[in-house]
């Protein structure tokens, strides 16, 4: 009598992308953002941004949620992150999903 329905479910790679100020940088502020920004219409590539948390302690859970890259959500996203993705989807031809983690002047281990 229950029923669980999933949309918009994709299969494919899925890469975390983390690190420091140049995995932080966003598309926003490259060279040509304005013409990047617009042509970031990628309906087979995921964005998810994890929300910034430090703890001396492994964790469960985390905040963030997973977008589909578009022009609306790709200019705060790390550049590194979504060009590496974009190549990635180019040479493989298949769905992409990138787990942006980064955070710069911190330490690897509190995140």
């Amino acid at each position: 009598t229950n029923t669980l329905e999933l949309a918009d479910v994709l299969v494919g790679e899925v890469w975390l992308c983390s690190g420091q100020s140049n995995m932080e940088w966003s598309v926003a502020r490259c060279g040509d953002a304005e013409k990047e920004i617009a042509e970031a219409t990628r309906p087979t590539s995921r964005l998810f941004t994890v929300q910034r948390a430090t703890s001396g302690e492994p964790q469960s859970a985390l905040q963030g949620s997973w977008q589909v890259c578009a022009p609306e959500t790709v200019k705060d996203f790390s550049a590194t992150a979504y060009y590496f993705g974009r190549e990635l989807s180019r040479h493989l031809g298949v769905p992409i999903g990138l787990l942006h983690s980064s955070w710069g002047g911190t330490p690897v281990e509190a995140w």
